[in-house]
């Protein structure tokens, strides 16, 4: 597993960006338009401070505008300050000037609807892997989760083996069965466990879907720790 992604430009961040600054303009437009300042054609800036809503756009425009540009558009700045390839390979991730090793991975968790890795390490720290910067980020995303999943299968296997309880986030697991929130289901309970996509636009929600005793219960994959862990877990118990 020796591969290299290339930087590109994250384009959906690009525009979410470009969305806040429109109504950035527009908020400075509506503000200093009775000042005699014209941002915008003087029939369009009328129709706007007379329009029936035009109180409320005010308000909201420039909470919305810095939303869509430091929260949905966050990528694009981290695209200015990042390198221009990424490495991965076994032992771990190289970005030309810092290593990540795999063995120092204690948890990750995948948050699909904005196409992150978060990666906690020992010792307390942190790092974040946006997939929209790299060309392929699927690929990039499926290579770290296996490196993950092979670096901490094991210690989990032998704790689960030894009796004890794994915490996944919004699930745990034991040699019994598994609990959700205050639910505890029994191996021999549980009929299905499936993953489901949902599109909303450019945003995408991944759940957990699993069915026990004719009750379907859904889990944002997003809140899941070591995922790929519990996977392979739920694989060596269900056989399937």
């Amino acid at each position: 597993m020796n591969q290299s992604f290339e930087r590109i430009l994250p384009r959906t961040a690009l525009l979410y960006v470009a969305w806040g600054l429109a109504l950035a303009y527009l908020f400075l437009a509506m503000l200093l338009a009775p000042l005699g300042v014209a941002l915008l054609p003087h029939a369009l800036t009328s129709q706007l401070l007379h329009y029936r809503a035009a109180a409320l756009v005010f308000f909201l425009a420039l909470p919305t505008a810095a939303y869509l540009i430091f929260w949905k558009g966050a990528d694009l700045f981290a695209w200015l300050r990042a390198p221009a390839t990424l490495r991965l390979d076994p032992g771990g991730i190289d970005d030309g000037r810092t290593r990540l090793p795999f063995a120092e991975v204690t948890q990750v968790r995948q948050l699909h609807a904005r196409g992150h890795l978060l990666l906690w390490l020992r010792g307390g720290g942190r790092r974040r892997i946006r997939l929209a910067l790299w060309r392929d980020g699927d690929a990039l995303a499926a290579g770290v989760l296996e490196a993950v999943r092979a670096q901490l299968l094991q210690d989990a296997r032998r704790r689960l083996d030894a009796g004890e309880v794994l915490d996944f986030g919004p699930l745990r697991v034991s040699g019994s069965g598994l609990w959700i929130k205050r639910t505890q289901l029994a191996w021999d309970q549980i009929e299905r466990i499936r993953t489901q996509t949902e599109h909303e636009g450019v945003d995408t929600d991944e759940t957990l879907v699993i069915t026990a005793a004719g009750r379907h219960y859904k889990l944002d994959r997003s809140r899941i720790r070591n995922e790929p862990v519990l996977l392979a877990v739920l694989q060596q118990r269900l056989g399937a």
